[in-house]
């Protein structure tokens, strides 16, 4: 099975249309990392993303990666290295960022 990792883009935004549902759906369960939950339960991050976010369902895996930051990494935010670094842990996987400089580097 394909694992599939996801940044913050992909959460906040189907969160925020209140479309979140449709991720277990299509996926099953969705791997994000530690970077990615600081991110969206960031002052800033709309109240609806955090309120979810906080008692976020079963099929949303918080994991950290295991391997040390590659340095091709270090121009990304954290969300966005941890998030890659997952994906090549956990191949096959499917990477899911909105970032055009991430998905380069991944």
């Amino acid at each position: 099975m394909i694992q599939v990792i996801a940044d913050a883009t992909l959460l906040r935004y189907l969160i925020e249309i209140q479309a979140i549902e449709v991720l277990p759906g299509f996926f099953g369960r969705i791997i994000t990392p530690p970077a990615v939950i600081r991110d969206l339960q960031h002052t800033n991050t709309p109240v609806p993303v955090r309120t979810w976010i906080a008692s976020r369902p079963p099929w949303v895996v918080v994991q950290a990666p295991s391997s040390a930051a590659d340095p091709a990494l270090s121009r990304l935010g954290a969300g966005e290295r941890e998030a890659i670094l997952l994906a090549h842990e956990h191949q096959p996987a499917l990477l899911i960022t909105d970032d055009r400089r991430a998905r380069r580097v991944a």
